[in-house]
């Protein structure tokens, strides 16, 4: 098996035009990337791109050894990749505890007995088109790990959720990294995400403006040098 989680090849991403073009970069399994830059600059398009939602208008990659081009999002996901994009509404009219059932045998996944943080805090009976964004957020981050994920692709995870809620995100982030997941997390907030990712890849002006180690952007001013 391959120690390659992710591999890109001169890729364009957009829709009628690009976006941001020749993106191309190597994630070694059980490391994770931070991809941040201004609204607008294609991180959602990326990720979307990067899970086969949206087609690459230019390049190849490969998830876990797969080819997105050719791969269903049923062969993405059974392969141990998992998409969290933003505003995610699935199973709303559920309690949570039959969504989670609901998920599990849709890909034919085990159960999960273990009781996690992310589930504390609203009893399982609770319909999960009534709780809070960040609840949902959370609650979503949760169902992601049904069967063995080993890539994460996540869209703005700290979207509407509050400071305890960020926490509990990060820890959780911090738990599958222990696994050897992979990530890939697209977040404006770049600077809660830095110490728990390895590489940062700052897209701006249709480019990729910067990638490298993220403890490089711990430093302010290079962080300004490459985000203004």
């Amino acid at each position: 098996m391959s120690d390659l989680a992710v591999r890109t090849t001169g890729m364009s991403i957009g829709y009628e035009w690009a976006i941001c073009s020749d993106i191309s970069f190597e994630l070694q399994q059980g490391r994770s990337i931070l991809v941040t830059g201004h609204n607008g600059t294609g991180k959602t398009t990326l990720l979307r791109t990067l899970f086969g939602l949206v087609p690459a208008l230019q390049g190849e990659c490969e998830l876990l050894g797969l080819n997105v081009r050719r791969a269903s999002a049923e062969k993405l996901i059974r392969a141990g990749v998992r998409f969290l994009g933003q505003g995610a509404r699935s199973f709303d009219d559920l309690p949570l505890e039959r969504s989670r059932e609901v998920l599990r045998k849709l890909y034919g996944f085990q159960p999960d007995t273990a009781q996690s943080d992310a589930a504390k805090g609203h009893h399982l009976s609770a319909r999960l088109g009534d709780l809070s964004i960040g609840q949902r957020r959370i609650e979503a981050l949760r169902l992601l790990k049904a069967g063995s994920p080993r890539l994460y692709l996540l869209d703005e995870p700290l979207a509407g959720v509050d400071v305890a809620q960020e926490d509990l995100v990060l820890n959780w982030i911090a738990s599958e990294q222990g696994k050897r997941a992979s990530f890939i997390i697209a977040e404006h907030r770049f600077r809660r995400l830095l110490p728990v990712c390895d590489v940062t890849m700052v897209m701006r002006s249709g480019r990729i403006g910067f990638l490298g180690s993220s403890s490089e952007l711990l430093n302010e001013q290079k962080a300004a040098e490459v985000l203004l």
